[in-house]
């Protein structure tokens, strides 16, 4: 999502400050609003393409409010966020509600703000009537004003997009809600997140192993617009008017040609090739003690390369589904499945392929490390066993088959691995590059 410097906020205090309503009715409880004549007014959802740092993965909307009479040229933008170090916002994220505000810009400085960073987005009119412009007239000046800005943040169900869409709805008397409740979505949260993901395969798998089985539910339409592309799917659906004799006409007007942003070349994305080198290093350190073509020693170290990668992030992931399901509200992160592959003891496991890159030697087996590190494998295996078996008869109600496909072979290829390395070692080194007794 959108987050803005300290120059935009300034611009939005200024354009707050100037807000004035004509004809808005003080005696009807009717806020101050925006300097604009309803009967002139074009209100558009622009749509923004992802980005490249991680708060703009998802993309992006906002509204544009512009008068050509006036000279009113708006954007509304509930994006706005500290997001100086993303790993602050997301210990956020796990352990309470984040607080996100509406911005309020000109539209020539939002242009020149998503061209500094290279992004491009469309904007599409809203076929609104005049009764309905100046609800949302009225609605968006209330919202502009300083103490309504602040907002609770939930990724599913209060975010940029979903302010967008209930805002629209109550401009049209409920006549969103009504058609998108009634229509079912094309997918569960788990699958959106994943088709919208696709340029962050790491992301999107790491998402897929820390949320639990409540994003596997089937959705209304209403329900998956929490995506920015959704909304504009999903509007287009809407009828511009609720009297059916009237033309048919979807209340998002036709998409106008993509804006380009000018500026420096976007970055692409090579987590497909992260992955799959990954995946490969993996695999020869599982294979490395079987040939006889490298030394002793650097076979050892191959090893210890596998065992250490896949024991880190076991490691990690593991300490933060558990460390989530203690501490964070969200119960989304809680009971998760793929704790049976994930485990916060695997800080042994990586601490174990560190020994084996470093030193080029194994723990012995005798030793208290080892006969730890032999129990936690040993552990592994059976769980990894159980997870496969309980998943295999339909016992799972969580989406772990990518889990049980990308990463249970991995575990066992890696904790055979170990356990190789660990046996046979009374007290000194084990040859790994010794092959087979004759």
């Amino acid at each position: 999502m959108k987050a803005a410097a300290g120059m935009r906020l300034l611009v939005a205090v200024a354009c707050s400050a100037a807000l004035v309503v004509p004809g808005a009715s003080a005696a009807a409880g009717q806020p101050d609003g925006l300097p604009v004549d309803v009967d002139t007014v074009e209100v558009y959802l622009l749509t923004y393409e992802p980005g490249d740092e991680l708060q703009t993965m998802w993309g992006h909307v906002a509204l544009r409010v512009r008068d050509a009479r006036t000279g009113t040229d708006l954007v509304f933008d509930w994006g706005l966020v500290d997001a100086g170090n993303p790993f602050a916002l997301i210990a956020r994220f796990l352990v309470g509600t984040p607080t996100y505000h509406l911005s309020v810009q000109a539209y020539s400085d939002m242009v020149r703000a998503y061209a500094a960073e290279s992004r491009t987005f469309r904007q599409e009119r809203l076929t609104l009537d005049r009764l309905e412009s100046t609800r949302l007239v009225h609605r968006l000046a209330w919202n502009a004003r300083p103490e309504h800005r602040p907002y609770p943040y939930d990724m599913w169900r209060r975010n940029c997009v979903t302010q967008i869409r209930d805002l629209l709805d109550e401009a049209v008397a409920g006549r969103i809600a009504d058609r998108l409740w009634a229509t079912r979505g094309n997918g569960t949260r788990r699958e959106l997140l994943r088709s919208a993901l696709r340029p962050w395969p790491l992301v999107a798998r790491g998402l897929d192993v820390v949320l639990n089985a409540e994003v596997d539910r089937p959705l209304s339409a209403w329900e998956e617009v929490f995506l920015p592309e959704k909304l504009r799917e999903q509007l287009r659906a809407v009828p511009a008017s609720a009297d059916a004799a009237a033309p048919a006409a979807s209340l998002l007007g036709e998409s106008e040609p993509l804006i380009a942003a000018p500026g420096r070349p976007r970055l692409r994305r090579s987590g497909g090739y992260l992955v799959a080198s990954g995946l490969g290093a993996l695999a020869i350190a599982g294979l490395a003690h079987a040939t006889r073509l490298t030394p002793r020693r650097l076979n050892v170290r191959i090893v210890g390369a596998g065992v250490f990668g896949f024991g880190f992030l076991s490691a990690l992931l593991g300490t933060l589904m558990v460390f989530a399901w203690i501490t964070s509200p969200h119960t989304l992160l809680h009971h998760n499945a793929n704790l049976w592959l994930f485990w916060p003891l695997d800080w042994v496991v990586a601490a174990f392929g560190v020994s084996l890159l470093v030193k080029g030697e194994p723990w012995p087996s005798t030793s208290r490390r080892g006969r730890v590190l032999h129990g936690l494998i040993r552990a592994h295996l059976l769980a990894a066993g159980a997870f496969v078996t309980l998943w295999a008869l339909g016992t799972i109600h969580q989406a772990v088959t990518p889990v049980i496909v990308g990463f249970v072979s991995l575990a066992g290829l890696v904790y055979g691995s170990a356990w190789r390395a660990l046996s046979g070692v009374p007290g000194g080194p084990t040859d790994l590059s010794r092959g087979p007794a004759s």
